[in-house]
This record gives structure tokens, C-alpha cells and sequence, in this order.
């Protein structure tokens, strides 16, 4: 079970440093590289042994929103240039959760908003295919966007779509935000290729570092993934931007004592994490 960090890349370097085993990377950030940069960055990563393995935050609402027809060419066309980069990063995962273009007006309608969306998710995973990269649905709750909020929507969109190199993302933080009950939260996680976790702040409905304080609740959600028969990695993700090696530090150290705790609670769950180490 690798914990990885979602970082820019100015931090990948320090996310090294705090111990995490990978890093994630917003696509966004890519998307304004030349691909030159990125066989720099490829060597750099080489050199620095940490892997990058999966993108977040790819794109804002100047892609698609759902409350228009998307448009075909202009989704894939944009997949591509992020897949390309990504193939040359040596990453498998592509993580689409986008809010601000899932936020469906009134006289949308939610069918014809998920509809759009799908096809959005669909012809990215069209796309990703060539690369053997699988993009990740992934739910937001409810205080963010109105368009697929729970683990059963994004469920249903991927039974419709039947497509392969699509599949879903789990993240703790917005299933908290949604409510969602532990037991949907299980069954989803037998199916689920990624999953993110992090510091949930109630004040402002937004993430943070972890911090001790979190290592219970952090040890629960553990043992929710060996229960479901997870075996994908952890990426911590947090929206702070002040003290971010302290951070990173602090939440390497809270993840690893977690990780330590679930493979010392009996023989199964033992014997299942260092299968997946």
C-alpha cells in the first residue's frame, strides 16, 4: 500500500524528503509545459527515485461545463496533450473531478447534465486508452458541484458507460462532506483504482495536511480498504499552500503510523498489505 502526495511541482522534492513513496501531479500545471520541460521533469523525478504515478486537477470550466453540449474534438484534443505528457512522466492514472464544470443550472436538468459529463469521461478514456492510462470518475460532495456528489452515482455512470480504462476514484474528504455510509463506501472500494485522503477543515468545507489528530479516523478508513480488498495506492491531498514541507512532513509521518497500525491488527490484514507493498 504506497502513500503518494499531491503536489506542484515545485514540491516534489520536498514530498521526496517527508518519505512518501510517489507523487500526483495536477494536470493543469502539465498542460502549460512544453514537452521538453517534461522530459527534463521525467529526469528529475529519475534522479530525485520518486515516481509519478497519477495527475488531479485537470481542467477548469473553460474545457466543458455541463450545462452545454461539450465539444468532441476540443475534449480529446486536450486529453491528448495531457496523456502524451503523462506517457513520458511514466503515469497510469488521470484523475478527472473538475467541480466547476459539473455545477448544473435549474433548467439543465440533471439527466442531461450527467449525460454531458459522461461523455466528457468517455471520450477521455477513449483518449487515455493509447497510453494504457485509466481515467479516474471521481465524486464530489455537494458543497462543490450538484453533478455526481456520491460513490453510488459515479457507480451508475460507469455501469452505463461500460467502458474500459475508466473506473473510480475514492476520496475520504469529499465522502465525509456527502455523508456517505461506510458500508457504500466499502462495496465501492472493491472496484476502485485510486483513493485520496487528507485533513477535512469544517470551517470552510476545504483540506488540509494531516496532522495527529487525524490518525484515528485516518487507521478507520485503513481498515475500510483491506475489508473492501483495496490494492491501489493512498494519495494525501490538500488544498494548503503555506508550510507545505512542514506539512508534508507531518502528513507523511501520520500516514505511515496509520499503515504500520492496520498491518499489526491480525494475520488477514497483515498478510494483505505486504502482498501489497
Amino acid at each position: 500500500m504506497r502513500i503518494g502526495a499531491c503536489v506542484a511541482i515545485e514540491s516534489i522534492a520536498s514530498a521526496k524528503k517527508a518519505g512518501f513513496d510517489f507523487v500526483e501531479l495536477s494536470a493543469m500545471e502539465l498542460r502549460r509545459m512544453e514537452e521538453r520541460e517534461v522530459e527534463l521533469l521525467a529526469e528529475r523525478l529519475r534522479q530525485l527515485s520518486v515516481p509519478a504515478l497519477a495527475v488531479n486537477m485537470y481542467c477548469d470550466e473553460t474545457l466543458f461545463t455541463v450545462n452545454s453540449d461539450p465539444d468532441q474534438e476540443a475534449v480529446m484534443g486536450y486529453a491528448e496533450g495531457i496523456c502524451r505528457k503523462m506517457h513520458i512522466l511514466g503515469m497510469d492514472r488521470l484523475g478527472i473531478g473538475a467541480p466547476s464544470c459539473r455545477r448544473a443550472e435549474e433548467s439543465t436538468g440533471m439527466a442531461a447534465a450527467e449525460k454531458r459529463l459522461l461523455d466528457v469521461y468517455t471520450w477521455s478514456a477513449q483518449t487515455a486508452r493509447k497510453y494504457d492510462i485509466t481515467v479516474l470518475i471521481e465524486p464530489v460532495n455537494h458543497y462543490f458541484c450538484n453533478v455526481v456528489n456520491t460513490v453510488g452515482d459515479a457507480e451508475r455512470l460507469l455501469t452505463e458507460a461500460s467502458c474500459d480504462h475508466l473506473r473510480l476514484l475514492v476520496d475520504f474528504c469529499h465522502a465525509a462532506l456527502q455523508k456517505e455510509k461506510e458500508e457504500d463506501l466499502i462495496a465501492a472500494l472493491a472496484g476502485a483504482a485510486h483513493v485520496h485522503v487528507g485533513h477535512q477543515n469544517t470551517e470552510n468545507m476545504g483540506r488540509d495536511y494531516l496532522r495527529d489528530r487525524d490518525e484515528s479516523e485516518l487507521t478507520r478508513q485503513m481498515k475500510m480498504l483491506v475489508q473492501a480488498g483495496y490494492r491501489g495506492d493512498i494519495s494525501m491531498e490538500a488544498g494548503g499552500k503555506d508550510h507545505v514541507e512542514d506539512g508534508l512532513a507531518a502528513s507523511a509521518a501520520v500516514l505511515k503510523r496509520c499503515r504500520s497500525e492496520v498491518v499489526g491488527c491480525g494475520r488477514t490484514v497483515g498478510t494483505f498489505l505486504k502482498a501489497c507493498e
